[in-house]
């Protein structure tokens, strides 16, 4: 049984490997992690030499997002508009927080998880392994490995942009950039679980492509926050500041960074282990169940 789950793996990582797509999306990531600093310090810099834009920013609210070629708090963009600088988890931060990684880990996996479905060739793996669920966790290691390799070169290419476009590279503080990179990783990690149970439950490319960028594009964000002022304005929760938001994988991708808690890391980590193993499980019963035609 361990014999024919090692396998299933090999096989799904040399596939991996083979795939134009898999050094396409590593490429594209890249290349986005590397240009995000530049386009940070062009914008910045007309943040500067522009004053209306720059009394937008001193006006609004310190607790508000905004994009400046990734996602940051006003009160931190004024920080380094007046000279400070920035540190690879804030840049990294900056990135994840955002929905550019999150696409591309998305996009590779509904290719891969896909591929199987498109060509007919999963009646032939099902035909040589007893246990289906092989087949789950030899998917999973593969976006497991993937998301490894994204955050990975994401980092780098974010080193040598940092060093190229600002001049210097600051860390920030290494455990914090562990914090940050493992939490994210664990939630991205979920997603891709996530995005497997979708693909072997609705067994249809469109409709899997479709449900999956909705949850990473931030469409579930929206939904999820008009619901929590939905509760929250009609007093069916009392706590005004209550959100939905920190219960959902995209939630807690879009607000964990250096500034975040102990007990916001805590909560980030429970909500994704509950979404894996719910996704897995799913999965693995989905595809045990099912008649492969």
């Amino acid at each position: 049984g361990v014999l024919k789950m090692i396998n299933a793996i090999k096989m799904d990582i040399y596939k991996m490997f083979k795939s134009k797509s898999t050094w396409i999306l590593l490429m594209c990531i890249i290349a986005v992690s590397f240009a995000t600093v530049g386009i940070m310090k062009i914008t910045i810099n007309q943040f500067k030499d522009n004053p209306a834009l720059l009394e937008q920013v001193e006006q609004a609210s310190s607790d508000e997002n905004v994009s400046v070629g990734f996602t940051a708090k006003t009160d931190n963009i004024m920080d380094h508009i007046n000279g400070a600088k920035f540190s690879i988890n804030e840049l990294f931060s900056s990135m994840t927080n955002g929905s550019m990684i999150s696409m591309l880990v998305a996009i590779f996996c509904l290719i891969f998880f896909n591929s199987e479905l498109k060509t007919g060739y999963i009646k032939n793996l099902v035909g040589q392994f007893t246990r289906r669920r092989y087949l789950i966790f030899s998917k999973l290691v593969v976006a497991f490995l993937f998301t490894i390799f994204t955050f990975a070169f994401s980092i780098c290419a974010m080193i040598l942009g940092s060093k190229v476009f600002l001049g210097y590279v600051i860390s920030g503080g290494m455990s914090s950039l562990i914090k940050i990179v493992l939490t994210q990783f664990i939630l991205m990690f979920a997603i891709c679980a996530l995005i497997l149970f979708i693909v072997e439950w609705l067994r249809n490319t469109a409709g899997s492509i479709t449900a999956s960028m909705c949850i990473v594009a931030g469409i579930a964000n929206v939904l999820v926050m008009f619901l929590s002022k939905l509760l929250t304005g009609n007093n069916i929760i009392k706590d005004k500041d209550f959100t939905l938001s920190k219960y959902i994988l995209t939630g807690n991708i879009s607000t964990i960074g250096p500034a975040s808690s102990s007990k916001d890391i805590l909560t980030a980590v429970i909500v994704a282990g509950v979404f894996l193993i719910i996704s897995v499980v799913g999965s693995v019963f989905v595809l045990e169940k099912r008649d492969i035609k």
